[in-house]
C-alpha cells in the first residue's frame, strides 16, 4: 500500500516537472534532477535511470552527485544530446 502511494506521488512531481516550461529550465538552471533532464532531453526518466545504472557511464549523459543527488549539468546534458547529431 505504501509503495503504491509513494509511486502515485513520484507520478504527481512528474506530471509537475512536465509541466513547467522547459525552455525555463534551461535558461534559469545549471543544474537539473533526473526528472529535469528528462524533459529538457526529451527523454524518459527511466531511461536516464538505466542509463546510470549501466557499468561503464560512457552510454548516457555524465552526472555528478551533490550530497548523494544525482545532478545533471546543462553543459554535459547538451555534450551527449550532440553525440547523437546525424551530418
Amino acid at each position: 500500500m505504501l509503495e503504491n502511494r509513494n509511486y502515485e506521488i513520484e507520478k504527481k512531481r512528474i506530471r509537475e516537472v512536465k509541466n513547467s516550461a522547459t525552455q525555463s529550465l534551461a535558461t534559469v538552471k545549471r543544474g537539473f534532477t533526473t526528472i529535469e533532464a528528462a524533459v529538457y532531453l526529451g527523454v524518459s526518466d527511466s531511461l536516464l535511470r538505466q542509463l546510470r545504472m549501466k557499468s561503464s557511464h560512457d552510454t548516457g549523459p555524465e552526472y555528478v552527485k551533490v550530497r548523494g543527488k544525482i545532478v545533471y549539468l546543462k553543459e554535459q546534458l547538451d555534450d551527449w544530446l550532440d553525440e547523437f547529431k546525424v551530418v
